[in-house]
């Protein structure tokens, strides 16, 4: 009898609190970063695609960014308003490379979601082109999902 109760008190307590579904990921595609020194300044431009949401065009551009990419924060809106987009370099200690950081957000009511990606400093080389001059240039793959923020 002391195991019936067990059981059910187990059985009971595994079906009173489901697991939550599990969120499919936010599916970032043709992720393209880059800067010239001297040149046409830098670019950043990628397409999103939030499940049961929108997808969108994000994209930056200056023609005064030299050699590094420059951070493009507060939020910036995607080709979709709902859409907004912020990309950092986080140096976290005096003399490190740090990381960079993608957050992608879709606002729309209770609909509300967003996404993050982090990347060494080290997919993101300093080479000189054939001109001589320096570019930083994403070097990583093109297509990711978003971790959940």
């Amino acid at each position: 009898m002391k195991s019936f109760g067990i059981l059910s008190t187990l059985f009971l307590t595994a079906t009173a609190a489901p697991l939550a579904p599990r969120q499919e990921a936010i599916q970032t595609t043709n992720f393209s970063a880059a800067t010239v020194q001297g040149g046409p300044g830098a670019s950043i431009t990628f397409d999103v695609a939030f499940p049961s949401g929108p997808s969108a065009t994000c994209s930056y551009s200056d023609d005064t960014s030299g050699a590094a990419l420059p951070d493009v924060s507060p939020y910036l809106a995607c080709a979709d308003d709902r859409v907004s987009w912020q990309f950092r370099r986080i140096v976290s200690r005096p003399g490190s490379d740090g990381f960079y950081l993608l957050v992608v957000r879709y606002s729309d009511g209770p609909n509300s979601r967003a996404g993050s990606k982090e990347w060494q400093a080290s997919e993101f080389p300093v080479v000189v082109g054939e001109d001589g001059v320096q570019e930083t240039v994403y070097s990583g793959p093109v297509d990711f999902p978003l971790a959940n923020a």
